[in-house]
C-alpha cells in the first residue's frame, strides 16, 4: 500500500472524512482498550518492534481477557 504513513489527501481524505468513525481531527476507536489491560506509563510499540521485536516472541504469562457478550 503506497499511502501507509502518508498524510491522506485527496479522494481517499474524503473516504476517510465519511467514515461513521471520523471524529472532527481523527478516526475514534469503537473498541477502546479496557482500564487494566495496558499499563498507562508503557510506551506504544512501533511496527518494527511488532516486526522484529527482541527475543522474546513468547508471552511470560497469558494475555488478559475479558468476557464479552454479542450485541443483539
Amino acid at each position: 500500500m503506497k499511502s501507509l504513513g502518508r498524510k491522506a489527501e485527496g479522494a481517499r481524505l474524503e473516504r476517510i472524512k465519511a467514515s461513521p468513525l471520523w471524529a472532527g481531527e481523527r478516526c475514534r476507536n469503537v473498541h477502546p482498550i479496557l482500564p487494566g489491560l495496558r499499563d498507562p506509563n508503557a510506551a506504544m510499540p512501533t511496527i518494527g518492534d511488532f516486526l522484529c521485536g527482541g527475543e522474546r516472541r513468547i508471552p511470560r504469562a497469558p494475555l488478559p481477557s475479558s468476557r464479552r457478550t454479542r450485541r443483539a
